[in-house]
């Protein structure tokens, strides 16, 4: 698979995740510890002219649904 098809795909599906989102929908399991990250953006994507890099800004916070 090309790596504009393999991008392609996880786009979409990552669009498919957004368009049925849950309150704990971005929450994902991290080195193994019990309690998952929230990767909830708290700003929008700032792109860094030149360096071909993305800087993401996320939320942060441990959380664990009840």
């Amino acid at each position: 698979m090309g790596m504009t098809k393999a991008i392609d795909t996880e786009i979409n599906a990552l669009n498919a995740m957004v368009a049925q989102e849950k309150p704990y929908s971005f929450d994902v399991s991290v080195m193994n510890l019990t309690t998952p990250l929230n990767l909830t953006m708290s700003m929008a994507p700032t792109i860094i002219k030149d360096s071909h890099l993305i800087k993401l800004n996320f939320d942060g916070l441990f959380d664990k649904p009840e």
